[in-house]
């Protein structure tokens, strides 16, 4: 005796649609879930660590500018024009308002590290170049040339080494945040293929478990 038997005909239609309905709700929500983690896990992405990586690369190009800038004053002791010492100092704000933006986005204690290492070495280097374009622009180029070679010259290189470090890290974070929205995104659609896979086949065995309760008794 089959457990629709004491049934009438409507309920077990009724009982029947309510189930493939209910399979079907569960279906949309777990779907609906997966596609709210992976739009979070893209957000991260696109809005994190995308982001640190372009400000780290445009903090990296403006720091070349403006040591292009540097090394012709102290070559020849002369600004390229009237502007250039305000054209490095812009060049420094600019940096100093990304590197804030990189530090608000960190979530890493190894980028937050890097990006400490890179702050304390801009620190060393900025009063060290300060002081070689002033020897430059008194027009004391010997001195500004071996004070930039002894002492402005490595400590620039050792900063501009540090921000490497730190694209390099953010780079990596970023290829990591897009490998783990793909595979969030390969794991919801093998999750939704397998729940329709299940429904239709609980809709199926269903939909022959109705009819022969249906079917037999009127054979």
């Amino acid at each position: 005796m089959t457990p629709w038997r004491h049934l009438s005909v409507g309920a077990r239609l009724l009982a029947g649609f309510s189930v493939v309905l209910l399979i079907a709700v569960i279906l949309v929500m777990v779907g609906l879930s997966r596609m709210t983690d992976l739009h979070h896990d893209i957000d991260y992405l696109v809005d994190n660590r995308m982001e640190s990586q372009y400000l780290a690369e445009e903090l990296r190009r403006d720091i070349f500018k403006a040591q292009q800038i540097a090394l012709h004053i102290i070559l020849t002791g002369q600004e390229t024009d009237s502007s250039s010492r305000a054209a490095i100092d812009r060049l420094r704000e600019k940096n100093n308002q990304r590197a804030a933006g990189i530090e608000a986005n960190l979530r890493t204690d190894e980028g937050q590290k890097l990006l400490n290492a890179m702050q304390d070495s801009k620190n060393r280097a900025r009063p060290l170049m300060d002081r070689t374009l002033s020897l430059a622009l008194s027009n004391q180029k010997d001195e500004a040339r071996q004070f930039f070679h002894e002492q402005a010259g490595p400590a620039h290189t050792a900063w501009v080494e540090t921000i490497e470090e730190l694209v390099a890290h953010l780079k990596q974070k970023v290829a990591e945040s897009h490998a783990e929205a793909d595979a969030a995104y390969h794991f919801g659609r093998n999750v939704m293929l397998a729940l329709a896979g299940l429904a239709l086949l609980l809709g199926a065995s269903l939909a022959i478990a109705l009819a022969r309760s249906i079917t037999q008794p009127l054979n």
